[in-house]
Order: C-alpha cells, then structure tokens, then sequence
C-alpha cells in the first residue's frame, strides 16, 4: 500500500546503492529535498549495466531483501572467473616457491648434521690418536730403561768375557769358566742389540702416533668447509623465504581482487532495502544504465 501523507516541511531523502550484501549505513548517501510524498526511498544501482530481468511493478509490495533487478553479469562474470585464474595461478606459484624453500632447507638440515657427525667421528679420532702417542712415549720411557739396563749388564759381561778370555790362554782358569764367561757376554750382547731395537721400534711409534694427529687434525679442515658452505645455504635459505613471503603476498593481492570481483557481481543483483510499495519504476528489460542510477522509487511502510 502506497503512503499518500504529505509532509508540509522539509525532510531528508534517503537514496540506497544496494547490493546482494546487505544495505549497510557505510552505503547510504543523504540528499536535502523539498516537501515529498510520505517516506520514500530511490533504489539505485552501483555498477553499470544492461538491465536483464525485472521483477517487480509499479504498486507492488516488496519486501526488505526482495530482489528488484539483476543487471547482466557476464562481463562481471568473465571478470570473478579471471581474477579466480589468477588467484590459483598465484597459490600454485607460492607452493612451488614453499617446496623449493623446503628443499633448501633439507640441504641445510643435511649439512648440519654431517658437519655435527664428522666432527664427532674426528673428535674421537684425535682421542685416539692421543692416546696412542701417550702409549708409545710411555713404551720410548721404558725402552730407554731397559737399554739402560741392558748396556751396564753388556758392559759389565764384556768386561767378565775380556779378563776370563786373559785367564783362560795363560791357563789360569778351566776352559768351562772361560765358556761360561763367553756365553754370559753374547747373551748380554743380544739382550743390548734387542733394547737398541725396541728403543727404536718406540720411537718410530711415537712419530706414527704423532703423523697420525696431525693427519686428524687436517681434516678439521672438513668442518671449516662445511661451516662455509652452512653459512653460504643458510643465506639462500633467508633469500627463497623472503622470496616465498613476497608470493603470498601476491595470493593475498589476488584473494582481494577475487573478493572486489565477487562483490560487484553481487552488485548486480538489486534488492529492497526496506519494507515497502514500488512508486516508481524507471527501467524496463534490456536498458543500459549508468552506476548510481536511480531504478525504482519505493514508499517506506511504517
């Protein structure tokens, strides 16, 4: 039912852009006009368009939320089906840039954990090979020792074989005590020679112990390498996240025109804003209108 009450004095005229979201306060532009006819309210549109279908007539009665008009969305549409292309096309670029970001980290995690391996395995090398140096300067003391000890008994059996010799070839001892003497001298020079070998066999020892650290301690040099090549792939790593934050952001840019693109396509679907009587009705099927043109013009029931 229209309203046919006139109000003798000014008022404001409400004019609604309406969409398919609902008529928000954001929305509404206010406009001061002279002395109309009870509460009436101009129904535009925000896009531009060519009319596709009306639904209502002049004199019926709508109500809030009721679609009025819908406006030729193919455009609109062409635009969401783009903007939607562009979104995957940008998620599946962000994803291949996140696969790539986790196989550079798999490298990192790799050389970290064989630098962490090698230089535990050299650790306990180097252990090693302390230990057998101490072994061996250990065996050079005790080989010394014994040399020691084995040359004062050679010498003191030399000198026995030296005056049992005398004694014997001016017949003033046996040729037994001359024998005994000579023996007791050559085993005492055998045990001299063998000391004077493994005094030697200790020190050797102690040169391998001692090439043997060194050598260990060349392949620290390992660890040096691997620190550098960490260091040069831990700043490619920061370099791919950065790289796969700038193409989220470009998902996000994406999302945002998918959203704008959506909303404009609700835009062409024209709804009641309110309870109320179409007064006016200034568009038919096929028409192309302007955004911000006024379509309908509605009395509000009280």
């Amino acid at each position: 039912m229209k309203l046919k009450r006139f109000v003798p004095f000014l008022i404001l005229m409400v004019v609604f852009t309406v969409s398919c979201s609902p008529f928000q306060k954001a929305e509404k532009n206010v406009y001061v006009s002279g002395r109309i006819e009870g509460d009436e309210i101009d129904v535009g549109t925000k896009v531009p368009g060519r009319v596709a279908r009306v639904f209502v007539h002049e004199g019926d009665d709508v109500e809030k939320g009721e679609t009025l008009a819908v406006l030729d969305s193919k455009a609109v549409l062409a635009k969401v089906a783009q903007a939607e292309a562009a979104l995957k096309a940008a998620e599946k670029a962000a994803q291949a840039k996140e696969e790539e970001v986790k196989v550079y980290k798999k490298r990192l995690n790799a050389l970290i954990n064989k630098r962490k391996s090698l230089k535990k395995q050299l650790d306990f090398q180097l252990k090693i090979a302390r230990e057998k140096k101490d072994i061996a300067v250990r065996d050079v003391s005790l080989a010394e020792e014994a040399l020691k000890k084995a040359k004062a008994v050679y010498e003191r059996a030399k000198a026995d074989y030296e005056r049992f010799k005398k004694l014997y070839e001016k017949k003033i001892i046996p040729r037994s005590g001359f024998d005994k003497a000579e023996m007791a001298f050559k085993v005492s020079m055998a045990d001299f020679e063998s000391a004077k070998e493994n005094l030697a066999k200790a020190e050797k020892a102690v040169k391998i112990a001692q090439a043997g650290i060194e050598i260990v301690k060349s392949k620290y040099n390992d660890i040096s390498s691997l620190e550098n090549e960490i260091k040069a792939l831990e700043a490619t790593v920061r370099a791919k996240e950065k790289e796969y934050l700038a193409f989220l952001d470009r998902v996000n840019q994406a999302e945002a025109v998918v959203e704008e693109a959506k909303a404009h396509l609700s835009d062409t679907v024209i709804k009641a804003p309110v309870n109320g009587t179409v007064t006016v009705k200034y568009v038919n099927v096929g028409e192309v209108v302007p955004a911000g043109f006024r379509l309908f013009f509605n009395s509000q029931h009280g």
